[in-house]
């Protein structure tokens, strides 16, 4: 196929669709980036709370009841975090987010005429955006849902250093 097959007037924008490409991928990066940031350090507070509270009761009060509601709750929500945490870093790893394979544009795409490897490359980058905002929004939720699960744990935690102080 050559560059005259490809009618430029069948579609004439493909040149600045084509700006678009990179800038998808590189927006799909940075908001996975900025969620697994975030997740990171949700984890590391959750962890922190869990067993900093603890110890930090039993030392100041001298005992504390461990087989309180309360702080089992608190633990039950700990775990939910956790493992909510952990779900959204196998969802970041498997599959992770899609790229244009540069295996594939080096096999299978240099040969193509430079519209032709524009419009693959437009058609593939929407696949891939498709891709990429079903698993942000997947760890979206994840992410929301251990904020929820996690301001429980703290309040519950906050019931029971109360009960324990009391």
């Amino acid at each position: 196929m050559n560059e005259s097959d490809f009618d430029a007037s069948q579609w004439p924008s493909v040149d600045l669709a084509y700006e678009f490409v990179a800038l998808s991928y590189d927006w799909a990066q940075r908001r996975i980036e900025f969620i697994e940031r975030r997740i990171h350090t949700l984890l590391a507070f959750t962890a922190t709370l869990t067993l900093g509270v603890p110890v930090l009761v039993t030392t100041a009060v001298g005992h504390a009841n461990f087989a309180s509601v309360w702080f089992i709750a608190a633990v039950v929500c700990a775990v939910a975090t956790l493992a909510l945490g952990m779900t959204a870093k196998i969802l970041i790893s498997i599959p992770g987010i899609w790229y244009l394979s540069l295996d594939s544009l080096y096999k299978e795409w240099l040969h193509f005429p430079q519209r032709e490897f524009k419009i693959e490359a437009i058609y593939w980058a929407s696949q891939h955006f498709g891709e990429n905002a079903s698993l942000i929004n997947k760890m979206d939720w994840l992410l929301i849902s251990m904020l929820i699960f996690f301001s429980i744990k703290v309040a519950l935690l906050l019931v029971w250093v109360v009960a324990t102080l009391a």
